[in-house]
């Protein structure tokens, strides 16, 4: 009997709390209408093994074959899905026995987090794990709770990428939504569901160049060596405006907070010399500081990929958005995505 298997996970936005929440900080994240879709179905053959089809990145299928529990590819482009799948195989055995009995069909769709060829900053590879592992999970005939699914997806993302970051991404692909998530010492996470108050209007803007996250994240913890006494005076800073950042009660008071995090952002990039306003950011920043019910910040590590405006008056809005041609860069039609992770299965 034919078996197949569908799982969805979105990718994610952080709104504010960047670098804070590495260090247990809560940080304002968001599940983005942008998103993984993975078919799983099994087919008929007397040999196992997977066949993987992912399009827009690899031109052919490609073959996923057995050594003893884990898989194995030639295909280099893959190294990365082949250290997350079995790093999540390890977690849940049962889908192991089950693929190792069976021939597959995989198809991996991630086209909406690129931009062709680049990352849109989104949290792909997170939004990757967490639909993969709904999957597995799915076809174990066991999903878990989000609070138990989250430190087995975040230790095989970290596994994966080779980096242990916070964990938000994954955070906010599971849920869905706009939520307060903290890292509880790598071991479980909290998540506070929170609706934006009422008159917050975001947009998002492309820079149009892609920023390695694991490369930022391995330069801040060089910087941290060198200079531990300016890194934890930056860090307090950004964990109190973070811990801030989501109290607001009204669409000014938020503008407020995200703007005075983002100064403290902005004198920790110049101190540490990241990059964080690198490609545009910096001069959306100050386009930014013109406005005032409005400002602008990077998303996420910073370096390209993604910016955010936030504000609380349209008009302001409308007139910072008729200015961005003119850095070179242009807004993506993104809105919050409120299912997370969803699964289904047919016979």
């Amino acid at each position: 009997m034919t078996k197949t298997l569908h799982a969805s996970a979105p990718g994610k936005v952080i709104l504010c709390g960047e670098y804070a929440v590495l260090q247990g900080a809560p940080a304002l994240v968001a599940g983005i209408d942008r998103r993984v879709n993975l078919q799983l179905k099994s087919q008929p053959s007397s040999r196992p093994g997977i066949t993987l089809c992912c399009p827009g990145f690899i031109p052919e299928a490609s073959q996923l074959h057995w050594q003893a529990t884990e898989l194995v590819s030639t295909e280099p482009s893959l190294t990365l899905l082949i250290k997350l799948f079995n790093a999540l195989l390890a977690e849940i055995p049962r889908a192991t026995d089950i693929l190792r009995s069976h021939s597959w069909a995989l198809e991996i769709d991630s086209r909406a987090l690129f931009d062709t060829q680049h990352k849109l900053g989104l949290g792909s590879s997170g939004a990757l794990a967490t639909a993969l592992a709904g999957v597995l999970w799915t076809l174990s005939g066991a999903v878990p709770s989000r609070e138990q699914a989250w430190p087995i997806i975040h230790k095989a993302h970290s596994i994966a990428q080779g980096k242990q970051g916070s964990g938000a991404d994954v955070a906010a692909s599971l849920c869905g939504g706009t939520c307060v998530f903290s890292n509880q010492q790598q071991l479980h996470c909290t998540l506070e569901p929170l609706r934006l108050p009422q008159g917050t209007h975001l947009a998002f803007i492309w820079t149009g160049t892609s920023a390695s996250t694991p490369k930022y994240l391995h330069s801040l913890s060089q910087w941290r060596e060198r200079h531990p006494t300016s890194f934890a005076q930056h860090m307090g800073l950004l964990e109190e405006q973070s811990r801030t950042s989501a109290m607001a009660r009204t669409a000014n008071e938020l503008v407020a907070n995200f703007r005075q995090f983002t100064e403290v952002l902005h004198e920790f990039d110049r101190d540490s010399q990241l990059g964080i306003f690198a490609n545009g950011h910096e001069q959306l920043y100050l386009s930014g500081r013109k406005y005032r019910h409005l400002t602008y910040k990077p998303c996420g590590a910073g370096g390209g990929d993604l910016g955010l405006a936030v504000a609380s008056d349209t008009i302001e809005l409308t007139d910072f958005l008729a200015q961005l041609g003119k850095h070179g860069v242009h807004a993506l039609p993104l809105a919050i995505d409120y299912s997370g992770l969803t699964t289904e299965q047919h016979e």
